[in-house]
C-alpha cells in the first residue's frame, strides 16, 4: 500500500526572487504565515561579497529567498494560492514550491563535517564523532552552526596553527571577531589564563557561549561586544576578520595589547597584506606572514 505524499513529505520550500528593499516586510509576512526558516541566497550571476563594511550586513539588489514550511501549512492548493496572492501584493509574481523529503535537518550538515587535525597539538572534532577517532593533542569539540568558524576555512586553519605555536600558558588572549568561538576555545584549551571573545554579532556571542560550555572552558572565556572590550591590555590579540575592518581597527588594537604583546591578523587575501603591513607599521612590527591558498595571516608585536 502506498503512503500518500502528505504523509511522507514533511517540508515544503518556497523559492522567490525579491528586491532587497522588500526584504524586511516579506520576511515578516512569511513568518506570520508559518515559515520556520528563511534563507537568503546570493544571485548566481552576482560576484561574491568578500569585503562588507564593518557592522553592515551586505545585501544584493536582487535576493533569492528560500522559506521552509511544514507540509501541513501548504499541503493544499488553496494554501499555496493564498501565499502567492500575499506575495503578489509585493509584486512578487513568480513563486516556486518544492516538496522536500523528511530528514533530520538539524543534523543533516553534520555528515559533511569531519575531524580536522590542525597539527600535533590541536584537533577539532564534531560532537557526534567524539571518541570514534584517534587524534593528537588537545581536542576541540565543535559542530557546524550559524556563526562562522569550524576550522575548515583557510583563515581559521592559519589562526589555529599560529595560536598552537605560541607560549599561551598563563597569558591573556583577545579574540576579536570571535564568530563561533573556535579561537577563544583553542586558546583556553592551550592554557590561557583569560580569554576575551569579542564580536559585533549577538548570534556569534551566543554561539561562543554554547561552544565554550561544550568544551568546559566557559569559566576562562569572557564574551563581550566591542563596547565592553577589556580596559586592561592583553598579552595576545588575534583577529580573523577582513582587511577593511582590520585597517580601521588599528588604533583600537594598539590600545588592547600590551607593549611588546603579540598580534595576529587574518581574513586577508594575499593581495591585501602589503596594504595592512604599511598601515600598521607605526604601531606594530609585523615580522611574519603565513599563507594558505589565497589567504594570509600576518603576525608581529605591538611597538
Amino acid at each position: 500500500m502506498k503512503t500518500s505524499s502528505t504523509e511522507t513529505l514533511t517540508w515544503i520550500q518556497l523559492k522567490i526572487c525579491i528586491d532587497q528593499k522588500q526584504l524586511a516586510c516579506i520576511e515578516e509576512m512569511l513568518e506570520q504565515q508559518g515559515a520556520c526558516a528563511i534563507t537568503l541566497l546570493e544571485p548566481e550571476d552576482h560576484p561574491s561579497l568578500w569585503e562588507p563594511d564593518p557592522n553592515c550586513f551586505p545585501l544584493w539588489d536582487e535576493i533569492h529567498l528560500c522559506a521552509l514550511f511544514e507540509n501541513k501549512k501548504l499541503a493544499k492548493p488553496e494554501q499555496k494560492n493564498r501565499l502567492s496572492a500575499l506575495l503578489a501584493e509585493f509584486h512578487v509574481n513568480q513563486c516556486r514550491f518544492e516538496s522536500l523529503e523528511n530528514k533530520a535537518w538539524e543534523t543533516e550538515c553534520f555528515k559533511y563535517f569531519s575531524p580536522i587535525q590542525i597539527n600535533s597539538k590541536l584537533a577539532i572534532m564534531p560532537s557526534h564523532l567524539y571518541g570514534q577517532h584517534q587524534m593528537c593533542g588537545k581536542i576541540l569539540i565543535l559542530d557546524p552552526g550559524l556563526a562562522f568558524g569550524t576550522g575548515s576555512h583557510p583563515t581559521t586553519a592559519l589562526c589555529l596553527q599560529w595560536l598552537s605555536e605560541q607560549a599561551i600558558e598563563g597569558k591573556s588572549v583577545i579574540d576579536y571577531g570571535c564568530g563561533s568561538g573556535i579561537l577563544s576555545i583553542a586558546a583556553a584549551l592551550m592554557g590561557a589564563a583569560k580569554v576575551f571573545a569579542i564580536d559585533t554579532d549577538p548570534q556569534a556571542l551566543t554561539a561562543t557561549a554554547n561552544n565554550a560550555a561544550k568544551n568546559c572552558v566557559n569559566n576562562k572565556i569572557q564574551i563581550l561586544p566591542p563596547s565592553q572590550a577589556p580596559a586592561l591590555p592583553g598579552d595576545i590579540l588575534i583577529a580573523n576578520i577582513l582587511a577593511g575592518p582590520i585597517l580601521q581597527l588599528k588604533e583600537k588594537f594598539h590600545v588592547l595589547i600590551k607593549p611588546g604583546g603579540l598580534i595576529a591578523l587574518s581574513g586577508l587575501l594575499t593581495t591585501q597584506k602589503l596594504q595592512v603591513i604599511t598601515e600598521y607599521q607605526d604601531r606594530f612590527q609585523i615580522n611574519q606572514d603565513f599563507s594558505l591558498e589565497e589567504w594570509t595571516l600576518l603576525s608581529g608585536k605591538s611597538i
